[in-house]
């Protein structure tokens, strides 16, 4: 009888571990719903989810959750599965209660035991309980296929007819090869014909040399196809990543996306490699299992059973392995984080003593790697040993009964020794059939992970509907935003307008609002009311791709890419700017700096360079917005690490061009000589006036 078993499912984005508990609760009473779909209405809260905000969820679906304030002790009492509070900012799904541990699934790390002492220090004594409600009805899961993630393979089927039609002549050679072994004990040994045993070996020979040339045939299509196939779809992959809005990728790690999109090197390596060759040994059980049973039945079946025996151990495995597959993956990923956080945050970590406890953190994480990987290796290791014995025994038994049959006068010596031949070789390749099946559904996690980004929901609003007259004016109609429909509104019926050439200054206090305005006005963030217009032209009509051609902008947290300073500021490897790049640099101050390197602009930089000060990055990063010619400048807080006096000569290159400006500062207003200042206040704009007249300097 088989345990009923909570179904693991890890979390995409760092704070909706709520939400895959859920999950993984929802499938385990059948209602089969995956994170993206939950995730659709019910998506994680901005700095991690409230008890009352799971409790919404389980009403909207047929559920019915109540939430406990108890002890250890007291979680006996609660029906399995439960949500528990977690560290006070995570949630897991507790499976099992044992004498002296428990069992949970962590959605950040996997399948876990937690002995008592260990969840006396991560459970704070909050936990949910969920069952169904008189409104449940079960909905079926939708299931997810390699298809799904790989979408349509121009040239696979042609691939795979000939891929069969190479495999079946192969096996047609390999299996006349043991029929020519039997001729020779039976025909030629017993006769002593020797013109019938050149025959045989020029007929051996000509079958070798034939079977070279399919293979070598064979082999060249594969190559042929997995070049073309794997080029092409990684390129895919990344072309939906860079498609996606930058919200999906705030929310999660970059080494969740990394692991996510090694992926495709798993599944690529099965469809371009290993299908071929599930093709080849599935025609080959075939055609020998019917070799097999034309020499005897009660042999065939023997040997048959066998392999029938292994794969139901193998599967059996299998829901074991799955586990600890998610488990890895997670820690993977998790591991990759960590590594990431740790060589971009080297410095801080050094500064404030940080290397002990990350160390730390990383040998905790590689140490349940190990673990897993050992929980994983044990079980295979067991259906591996069971398959050898499976094996001996049944070659014992084949070997009994065919002395028995020759015994009887039903078996030559030369069919005993055919038949022996083609046992072990179906033996052999049943096995590699049952494996690459079995791989085959390890295969569905990755398509799984994948199809996050494949089936993430592209930026909205890219193309153009309606072009831009040569207005640049800008106004904002009714703007409110929230991060999520729980959260508070961090803008509040924003109205403004900005003329064009107008020249803008936004202030306030940190965490008004002016940053989030500016994002809505770039379109990477989308308000939840109100609309924004450009010439009077809604922005939902322009399109997003024909805002971005018109303006420029150096945002808090901007960087430089990992290239050359040219790259960098052009998005170019073409010369023919070169000149235009040596005026800004003269005007802004920072020719002279470029010059001096090695390389001048040729000279790589990238994000962590430290032979630029914060200063020099910044003026790359306003020579990049210059360099655009823009219709639109929005800069938010781009003089923060400038000097006085580099300040003044960047932003009199800045006012003297020409172009509507928007300027995100918590410097004196009397700094900047703007037409207007507008001031925002707790999200709302509580003051819009003339500039005063700038001070002298």
């Amino acid at each position: 009888m088989f345990i009923k078993k909570v179904k693991l499912i890890l979390q995409s984005e760092d704070s909706e571990c709520g939400q895959a508990c859920l999950a993984m609760i929802f499938n385990y009473y059948g209602y089969g719903i995956s994170l993206p779909e939950l995730r659709k209405n019910h998506s994680a809260q901005t700095g991690g989810t409230k008890v009352s905000y799971l409790m919404e969820a389980c009403t909207d679906h047929g559920f019915r959750a109540i939430a406990y304030s108890l002890t250890i002790e007291e979680l006996r009492k609660l029906t399995l599965p439960c949500i528990l509070h977690w560290n006070f900012s995570h949630f897991v799904v507790l499976t099992k209660i044992n004498k002296n541990s428990v069992e949970i699934n962590d959605p950040a790390l996997g399948c876990m035991r937690i002995d008592q002492g260990k969840l006396k220090q991560h459970f704070t004594g909050v936990a949910v309980e969920i069952k169904k409600s008189e409104s449940f009805s079960p909905v079926k899961p939708k299931k997810i296929n390699i298809r799904d993630v790989t979408g349509r393979v121009i040239g696979f089927i042609p691939f795979v007819f000939k891929m069969l039609a190479a495999s079946i002549l192969i096996d047609i050679i390999a299996l006349l090869m043991p029929r020519i072994s039997q001729l020779i004990l039976d025909k030629v040994i017993p006769d002593h014909d020797k013109n019938l045993l050149i025959f045989c070996f020029l007929v051996s020979l000509a079958l070798l040399v034939l079977q070279f040339f399919i293979s070598t045939m064979s082999d060249l299509t594969k190559i042929k196809f997995e070049a073309h196939f794997k080029s092409n779809w990684r390129s895919n992959v990344f072309s939906k990543l860079t498609r996606l809005p930058v919200d999906f990728f705030k929310s999660r790690g970059f080494g969740n996306i990394m692991y996510r999109f090694k992926s495709i090197d798993i599944i690529q390596n099965y469809l371009s490699d290993k299908l071929s060759i599930l093709i080849l040994n599935v025609t080959s059980s075939i055609i020998i299992a019917i070799i097999l049973l034309s020499y005897n039945v009660e042999l065939a079946a023997i040997v048959i059973m066998a392999s029938v025996l292994y794969s139901v151990v193998r599967f059996a495995a299998y829901f074991y392995i799955k586990e600890n597959q998610l488990s890895t993956i997670a820690l993977k990923s998790r591991e990759q984080s960590v590594l990431i956080n740790t060589l971009k945050f080297i410095q801080t970590h050094k500064l404030y003593g940080g290397l002990h406890r990350i160390h730390s953190q990383y040998h905790g994480i590689i140490t349940d790697e190990a673990t897993v990987s050992a929980k994983s290796q044990m079980i295979t290791m067991i259906a591996t040993n069971i398959n050898q014995f499976i094996s001996g025994f049944r070659n014992i038994l084949v070997l009994f009964v065919a002395v028995l049959l020759a015994l009887n006068n039903e078996m030559t010596i030369g069919m005993i020794f055919a038949f022996t031949a083609y046992s072990v070789e179906f033996s052999r390749r049943s096995t590699i059939v049952i494996n690459l099946i079995y791989k085959i559904q390890l295969l569905k996690i990755q398509s799984s992970r994948l199809s996050e980004i494949v089936h993430a929901t592209d930026e909205s609003g890219l193309v153009s509907y309606f072009d831009l007259n040569e207005n640049y004016s800008l106004s904002a109609r009714g703007i409110y935003h929230q991060y999520d429909k729980l959260a508070p509104l961090v803008l509040v019926d924003i109205n403004i307008d900005i003329s064009e050439n107008e020249t803008v200054l936004l202030t306030g206090d940190s965490g008004s609002g002016k940053s989030t305005f500016i994002k809505i006005m770039l379109g990477i963030t989308e308000p939840v009311a109100g609309s924004l217009f450009i010439g009077g032209v809604n922005i939902k009509k322009t399109g997003k791709h024909a805002i971005r051609k018109i303006t420029s902008s150096v945002l808090q947290g901007d960087s430089l890419f990992p290239g050359t300073i040219y790259e960098n500021i052009t998005f170019s490897d073409s010369l023919e700017n070169i000149e235009q790049i040596h005026e800004i640099a003269n005007a802004i101050g920072i020719h002279d700096v470029i010059t001096r390197l090695p390389l001048g602009y040729f000279t790589q930089i990238g994000d962590m360079s430290d032979f630029l000060s914060g200063g020099e990055k910044q003026k790359l990063l306003i020579m990049r917005a210059l360099f655009k010619k823009p219709k639109i400048l929005i800069l938010d807080e781009a003089d923060s690490n400038l000097d006085i006096f580099s300040e003044k000569k960047v932003f009199d290159v800045i006012m003297n061009y020409k172009c509507t400006k928007i300027i995100v500062s918590h410097r004196n207003e009397r700094t900047y000589p703007v037409d207007r200042i507008i001031h925002f206040k707790k999200g709302e704009v509580i003051a819009i006036r003339k500039s005063s007249p700038q001070a002298d300097t």
